[in-house]
């Protein structure tokens, strides 16, 4: 039903995008949103690290930076 799509979108962590490290951790569904906000912010952040210490390009980053951002705003929206 279309509740349960919206909590599960609610709960659920997003994988891991092209350009991210393989070792990054992701939440275990469900997890909080709290939890999930949190976890995109650092996702986020060591992106952008790695973009500042010559790691990757800003071209290599940018689509996946776009898609955890988009999805950030979506939980920050939807509480």
């Amino acid at each position: 039903t279309k509740t349960d799509d919206k909590k599960n979108r609610l709960t659920k962590s997003i994988e891991l995008q092209k350009g991210e490290n393989i070792d990054t951790e992701t939440p275990k569904s469900p997890a909080s949103n709290v939890e999930l906000k949190n976890d995109l912010e650092d996702r986020i952040a060591a992106l952008k690290e790695d973009v500042v210490n010559g790691v990757k390009t800003k071209k290599e980053v940018n689509p996946a930076l776009r898609k955890l951002r988009k999805r950030l705003g979506y939980l920050r929206q939807n509480k």
